[in-house]
């Protein structure tokens, strides 16, 4: 039986600061529009509106007290401000919308942009959370019309590059984490979600929700983050206070909802993404709660607790991650403004710290504080508007290690926001040769310490369809015995002896399969018998001992039993199963919770499966009717199919490139063979190797930059080695470890050593150890870097398509990466070798000369005569005479 998932954060405790750390004696103006917080806060400051309303107070963050006298006057918008964001990218960046359709920004308190935005009142303004330079603004032409715009102040135009038009009127706008949709609350009590960077997105919502909140009343939306969930807020026909939490990929009814007592005035949300925690603050009351917003957790929006203030509020933000004090269990900071304090009093911003309860704040504790988004652009303005992934930057929170984190990562986005766009190109076709290059391929063992030794339960009995050891970039999961199916999680970066009690996570059944999310190195996936397949997230502490994994997600599958499980090569989030009932086996094809797609049902049965490298398609074997089978993810159409081998015994796939197939498996009488397919015509290999008899099965590793197969040997000592020719299938040297192999994974081609020239880095599993082994050539210049052989690889750890755009399909374009060492030079750029110019007539006559000075001195040797031996003249030799 599963337990069910609750916040790690359920416990923490909210106390209002002492009146010494509040920011007192302020004099503000609380009217402002729906959307507004009341407040904005960075990095260095907090910004309220003035009295009068046509000017912002910045007030020092560093600097509590009375603070009336000495805050920052920024002046700039014609007209009363209505509206004011900062930015997450920026630690000293504020815009502000007015009632008379203009937009001002200020950075480091200095006026830096100032631009007619609309022709009516604005309504908000947000920056962009990736794009440096990108605002979204809104306003409503009517009672019943409004319209979004998106202006890129950076560039000297000061035309909107987006615009959109939204009927019923708009009450806020929300940017998603990764800046890839946008989504804005209307009046009719719904939601539309718009992705400005798709084509014909103008007027064109990719999602409404329903209207779950009554119309004609004041309603709010926020992401939650890069995760597909927003969160809602409005009223109810009865006036109650309402939210509720969505997911994007299904907006007919909300996950979940909270309803709180009556009012007419706004529930401001906010949301932690780091702990996952929600906080809504009533305007006019006097009361904060704050809800568990885990969408996986066991109820969503469960109110956790609440905190009373002294007088209403009217305003509220959340601190920036990086100026908690975690070294005291502080996970979070509510700023929240208040009218007045007392009799005679001004406004104040009163501080309310969550703590999480520890027994000692000694340490740091990195449980509870995962690395968060960093203050830095995550990428331009051309490379998000061409709809290329993002990788948002993340710092640590540890004190001792953050000024280093923060500097590196300055340093890396810097240079990468600088530099062109990552080349696209045919990545995912091989190499045409007409001869084999890797006939010297040697395959050998790295030393005993990059091994990992002392594995003492290391699961004998895993399934021959699938593999029990997976490595990424961080993390290798090996398949342990154990009850409640185990798999032990090791820090690739920490070879050695392993702990004799390793991390463990404990599905709750036992484990058929294993994988690593190629887009996030901390998350790692197992299947179990229960039909459940579950996300685990890695801590970033050392894995040693008892370690408490994080369940991130989960997916009850609605069949019998799974079997395989494989992540999309290009799309982040996107996973298929491949799972059985009763008469059927099929593939699931989800994207985070949802299933979307059901591939190739069958009552043969199904051996094992493979997404293509472009993951539009995916590759199949049939186990009574031993056929191979193409299908079209999305459309679920047959493409292509032919026979495969001709035993019912297992077999394997691997795609080399986006145009071949590799099958490894058995033909009659228990003969072991490798087929090479053609995806245009699978009614016939192109090419077939049979290695030899026996009972093992062939698992096969592909490297499509090389041309060449790696076939594990399960049971055997062995791998094996073949490059594809054209169509034919070159054997290449076999290389032999010292123990029986029960699975091996490869890394990916990024992490390779190329100064070596090692084509393939991969761990080889036994029921001792888990080898460090490689493949390499042997070439005449190894100090140049051998572009020969290196081409431009795929980047596997970047998603090369949109989540969303590949599910509506869109295709993938590979996303490659140069992995020529910056201190190497290439081959093909190296100076000749210098060649001695030598001729026949030459080298004839020195040959001549060289064999005449030999024999001359020779016979000089023998002419001169022993000076010992030599016959004196007064020898008396009867000879004289």
């Amino acid at each position: 039986m599963r337990l069910a998932k609750f916040n790690k954060y359920r416990n923490a405790t909210a106390s209002l600061a002492t009146r010494e750390a509040w920011y007192s004696d302020l004099a503000l103006d609380a009217s402002d529009s729906v959307s507004a917080d009341g407040l904005a806060i960075d990095g260095h400051s907090l910004y309220v509106k003035a009295t009068g309303g046509n000017s912002l107070q910045a007030i020092d963050l560093d600097c509590p007290g009375k603070v009336g006298s000495q805050t920052t006057t920024l002046t700039g918008p014609t007209g009363r401000i209505v509206d004011w964001s900062t930015a997450l990218h920026h630690d000293s960046l504020v815009a502000a919308a007015s009632s008379q359709g203009s937009v001002t920004v200020w950075q480091d308190r200095v006026q830096a942009v100032a631009f007619d935005a609309h022709a009516s009142a604005c309504v908000s303004v947000r920056f962009h959370p990736t794009v440096a330079g990108v605002l979204a603004t809104s306003a409503n032409s009517g009672p019943t019309s409004g319209e979004v715009r998106l202006w890129n102040v950076s560039a000297d135009t000061q035309t909107p590059f987006w615009h959109t038009n939204v009927d019923c009127g708009i009450d806020s706008l929300s940017l998603r984490g990764d800046g890839q949709l946008l989504a804005a609350s209307t009046r009719a009590g719904t939601c539309a979600i718009y992705d400005p960077r798709l084509a014909g997105s103008i007027d064109s919502a990719v999602g409404v929700t329903a209207a779950f909140h009554a119309a004609g009343r004041p309603t709010r939306v926020l992401w939650t983050g890069e995760a597909p969930f927003l969160i809602t807020t409005g009223q109810s026909k009865m006036r109650e206070r309402s939210a509720a939490l969505w997911d994007q990929r299904n907006l007919a009814k909300p996950l979940a909802s909270l309803q709180l007592q009556p009012s007419t005035k706004t529930l401001i949300p906010l949301y932690d993404e780091d702990t996952r925690l929600a906080y809504f603050a009533e305007k006019g009351d006097v009361i904060i709660h704050w809800a568990d917003g885990d969408p996986s957790s066991a109820s969503p929006l469960a109110q956790l607790g609440s905190v009373v203030l002294p007088a209403p509020i009217s305003g509220c933000a959340l601190l920036p991650k990086h100026q908690l004090g975690v070294m005291r269990g502080e996970i979070a900071r509510v700023h929240a403004v208040v009218e007045s304090t007392g009799v005679g009093q001004g406004a104040a911003i009163i501080p309310i710290t969550h703590i999480a309860p520890r027994r000692t704040y000694l340490d740091f504790h990195s449980d509870l504080f995962p690395d968060t988004r960093a203050p830095l652009p995550a990428q331009s303005f051309e490379s998000w508007l061409d709809q290329e992934p993002v990788h948002i930057p993340k710092m640590t929170l540890d004190p001792a290690k953050t000024a280093d984190s923060l500097a590196s990562l300055r340093r890396t986005y810097s240079d990468q926001l600088a530099r062109t766009p990552a080349k696209q190109g045919s990545g995912w076709r091989l190499p045409e040769t007409d001869h084999a290059r890797f006939k010297y391929l040697e395959g050998f063992a790295y030393r005993p310490t990059d091994h990992f030794t002392n594995l003492l339960n290391v699961n004998l009995r895993f399934s021959q369809q699938n593999d029990p050891v997976r490595v990424g970039p961080k993390h290798i999961a090996v398949s342990l015995k154990g009850a409640g199916g185990q798999v032990g999680v090791f820090c690739r970066d920490s070879p050695g002896r392993v702990s004799d009690t390793p991390a463990t996570i404990v599905h709750g059944a036992d484990v058929v399969d294993i994988e690593l999310d190629p887009f996030d190195p901390d998350v790692v996936a197992t299947a179990g018998v229960d039909g459940q397949l579950q996300m685990w997230r890695v801590p970033d502490i050392p894995l040693v001992g008892e370690v408490t994994f994080e369940l991130e997600e989960y997916i009850h599958v609605t069949a019998d039993r799974i079997h395989q499980v494989r992540f999309h090569p290009c799309a982040r989030g996107v996973v298929a199963v491949l799972v059985s009932d009763i008469d059927a086996y099929s593939i699931y094809v989800y994207s985070g919770l949802m299933l979307h797609f059901i591939v190739g049902k069958t009552s043969d049965g199904i051996h094992s499966f493979e997404w293509s490298p472009s993951g539009d398609r995916i590759a199949l074997t049939t186990k009574k009717s031993r056929l191979l089978r193409i299908y079209d993810a999305r459309s679920q159409d047959l493409l292509a199919s032919g026979p495969a081998m001709d035993s019912i015994r297992p077999s394997r796939i691997a795609w080399l490139g986006n145009c071949r197939i590799c099958l490894a498996g058995f033909s009659t009488g228990s003969r072991r063979q490798l087929a090479l397919y053609s995806t245009d015509d699978l009614s016939r290999p192109l090419s077939t190797v049979t290695i030899d008899v026996g009972p093992g099965v062939l698992v096969p590793i592909s490297d499509a930059d090389c041309g060449t197969i790696y076939l594990d040997d399960r049971g055997s000592r062995l791998t094996h080695a073949f490059e594809v020719v054209g169509d034919q299938l070159i054997e290449l040297p076999k290389f032999e470890s010292p123990l029986p192999s029960l699975g091996m994974a490869a890394l990916p081609k990024a992490y390779a050593n190329v100064t070596r020239c090692e084509v393939l880095r991969a761990y080889r599993l036994n029921s001792q150890s888990l080898e460090s082994v490689g493949f390499r050539v042997p070439r005449k210049r190894p100090e140049f870097f051998q572009d020969a052989i290196f081409p431009d690889t795929v980047d596997t750890e970047t998603p090369a398509v949109d989540t969303l755009a590949w599910l509506g399909g869109a295709a993938a374009l590979p996303l490659l990466i140069n992995l020529c060492p910056p201190d190497m030079k290439p081959l093909s750029e190296a100076p000749p070798v210098p060649i001695r110019k030598r001729t026949f007539a030459v080298e004839t006559e020195q040959t001549a000369n060289n064999t005449k000075d030999a024999i001359s001195a020779m016979l000089s040797r023998v002419d001169e005569p022993d000076e010992e031996q030599a016959p004196s003249p007064d020898s008396g030799s009867d000879w004289d005479d």
